[in-house]
């Protein structure tokens, strides 16, 4: 389990780095270790003790040479995406209830703090954790969240505007961590309309505050009580934050469900633990009609939105050849 864990932290560090040395970022962020760092890694992994107060501190630098650049730098919560992978940065996914503390509610002061440097320069921000004297049962797990400030957003050749932004993951445990396994569920199976196409949804959710990965996913709904698999869907290397909870996705791309009652069924994997989890469902005839009929007027549109597209095409194309041919006759 702990090599899991550590392989899907040094993994979600490991690419953000990438994302914002991208072309106009001008910026890199690094952490500054403290003394209780339980690696080597470039991310925070600290073992904490009940009552105690700690330090997320980051080195922040302008690489631009002639520009001031704002950043703003904050502290979050992590979170499971529904695309089955471990969210260090904001986002609207929500985390289950349990009487345990978030690595937010452990921030004493600001959770969100403003740099300005100048070019060249590079700052230290910091911020203090007090652990409760309860101390926390499992993982905590989230983020310092580095984000370019969107007055100096850099726009590009063509006009469109760029965003940079850094996450450091922060992890976050006791002694007590090793007793935790996942405890999963699935609810609140129903039909929906996801870009245009019909798919059944449920929820899965991670009861328990440790992380996991290597997950593993065979997904199918049947009419209730029947053992025929309608539509099925296998996924594999998805990855859960502690409490997590994603939407889980099966397109019905030939219309097998219609209004009745269904049990969705989940086989979920990761290492040697396995979960048979089944929710049961019904879907009235309201709720078909109305999913159709989304489907058939995006489907009336889709016309319309291929020659948008095309004129976006058209116009990113001519734009970049005026600004080229400009430059060339500067030059």
């Amino acid at each position: 389990m702990k090599k899991i864990v550590l392989f899907i932290v040094t993994f979600v560090c490991i690419l953000f780095p990438s994302k914002i040395m991208a072309d106009g970022s001008n910026f890199t962020v690094q952490p500054i270790l403290g003394s209780n760092q339980q690696s080597n890694d470039s991310y925070y992994f600290l073992k904490t003790d009940s009552n105690g107060t700690y330090h997320l501190e980051a080195n922040v630098q302008n690489f631009d040479k002639k520009n001031s650049q704002s950043f703003k730098v904050s502290v979050i919560n992590s979170t499971t995406s529904n695309s089955g992978s471990i969210d260090y940065s904001p986002n609207d996914q929500k985390l289950y209830k349990i009487n345990n503390p978030l690595l937010t509610n452990m921030i004493v002061g600001q959770k969100e703090q403003t740099l300005t440097l100048k070019p060249n320069e590079s700052k230290n921000v910091s911020f203090t954790i007090k652990v409760p004297k309860s101390g926390f049962e499992g993982m905590i797990l989230g983020s310092v969240y580095v984000l370019k400030d969107s007055q100096v957003n850099v726009k590009n050749k063509i006009g469109f505007t760029n965003k940079f932004a850094m996450s450091i993951p922060v992890l976050m445990e006791q002694n007590n961590f090793k007793k935790f396994m996942p405890d999963m569920s699935i609810k609140s199976a129903k039909v929906s309309n996801v870009a245009g196409q019909k798919n059944i949804e449920v929820q899965v959710l991670n009861h328990s505050p440790i992380m996991f990965g290597n997950i593993k996913i065979k997904a199918w709904v049947s009419k209730r009580n029947e053992d025929k698999q309608l539509i099925t869907k296998n996924v594999k290397n998805y990855a859960m934050s502690p409490r997590g909870i994603f939407t889980f996705s099966i397109p019905d791309k030939k219309n097998e469900i219609s209004s009745g009652k269904y049990t969705y069924h989940v086989i979920l994997k990761s290492g040697q633990k396995s979960y048979t989890l089944n929710n049961d469902f019904e879907i009235s005839t309201s709720d078909n009609a109305k999913v159709n009929k989304q489907l058939i007027r995006q489907t009336n549109n889709m016309p319309i939105y291929i020659i948008l597209v095309i004129l976006l095409i058209i116009i990113v194309a001519v734009t970049a050849y005026i600004v080229g041919r400009r430059r060339n006759e500067k030059n």
